[in-house]
């Protein structure tokens, strides 16, 4: 390996690594399927996991869709994937649409595939109690957004790919496409090319041919620029969630107050509102602590000075105050009032 490839490589191990950390997308023991089709991206994600199994202390598994739409094609790239993981001695699961008995549609749709792909993804992570990785990279957040744009979206659709849902986490989303193609030529390993990817039959790959390269002669970091945007957008729309959150918490609290039921039934009722709070302030606080870079400040109000507050700190630190439904008043992100019952002589 030359130096150049190995400094593409230290490069790229080192993002890759670090995204996963700030992400919290693996713990000690788990068991990660990566979703593998054989091209740059997947077999990028495949390589690093690999590599990196032990430093994650994590067992890596592969898994490969075979959607019966593009014939011997289709079956050449299931033999290098299998051919790849038998070398390399990593459990591969095959899942043929075909074989399954899957009824293919005539012209089936971007949208079919997906949802064929996904469905076994899900049976197969309930399975083998797993994580699945997929290779979703900065590119496709880029094409997503702008997917999502064309077609009429809000904030929430301007989060674009989160890096982990359910039992799925994406590494890759730290790295372009063109960073996983270098990445497979600096370790020498060849990856399938799909020929309908250069075809302009769906949306995506108009997208991907027209808008895009459009987009990068304004300014050539594009893809990461809107990357940059879905991380803001994501930490915005989690402070928007906090806020209805907490609201419907007050109003259901001032709601038992009013009816003045007894103090066990209430007590019962508010620690199932409590749960489901908890619930999402937990994704709150990942991704506060994840992202470092979110510094937004708070304009707060004490006796007639303004102070600036530190946002992530002062919701971290604030909670567990949050998700009680005692009486005190305190004053939240977006000017919203809470109550609170007890510790009324303890300063905010």
């Amino acid at each position: 390996m030359s130096s150049d490839a190995e400094k593409t490589v230290q490069r790229m191990d080192e993002a890759l690594l670090d995204n996963c950390r700030r992400q919290g997308l693996f713990k000690s023991g788990d068991r990660v399927i990566a979703a593998c089709s054989g091209g740059a991206d997947s077999m990028a994600l495949l390589l690093f996991l690999l590599r990196h199994r032990r430093t994650l202390e994590i067992e890596v598994l592969a898994t490969h869709v075979n959607h019966g739409i593009r014939g011997e094609t289709a079956r050449r790239d299931a033999d290098f994937v299998a051919d790849f993981c038998r070398r390399n001695g990593v459990e591969l699961f095959l899942y043929d649409a075909v074989q399954e008995g899957i009824e293919v549609p005539p012209r089936p749709s971007e949208d079919w595939a997906r949802g064929l792909r996904y469905g076994w993804f899900d049976e197969l992570a309930a399975r083998e109690e797993a994580v699945i990785a997929t290779a979703h990279t900065m590119s496709d957040q880029a094409e997503t957004v702008l997917f999502r744009m064309a077609r009429g979206t809000g904030l929430h659709g301007l989060t674009g790919i989160p890096p982990r849902r359910g039992c799925y986490v994406r590494p890759c989303l730290c790295l372009t496409r063109a960073d996983t193609e270098a990445y497979c030529a600096a370790l020498g390993q060849h990856y399938i090319r799909d020929e309908t990817n250069d075809q302009d039959v769906y949306a995506r790959n108009r997208i991907r041919h027209d808008a895009i390269p459009a987009l990068q002669y304004a300014n050539p970091a594009a893809e990461r620029s809107i990357a940059r945007l879905c991380r803001q957008m994501r930490a915005l729309w989690l402070l928007v969630l906090l806020r209805l959150l907490v609201g419907v918490q007050t109003q259901i609290c001032v709601f038992l107050r009013k009816l003045r039921l007894k103090r066990l039934a209430l007590r019962r009722l508010r620690f199932i509102v409590r749960l489901v709070v908890q619930r999402h302030l937990t994704r709150l606080r990942r991704a506060l602590l994840g992202r470092r870079l979110l510094r937004i400040f708070l304009l707060r109000q004490t006796r007639g000075a303004h102070h600036l507050v530190d946002a992530g700190n002062f919701l971290l630190g604030r909670c567990n105050q949050l998700v009680d439904g005692h009486r005190r008043k305190i004053i939240l992100p977006v000017s919203y009032t809470h109550l609170r019952a007890h510790e009324t002589g303890r300063n905010l």
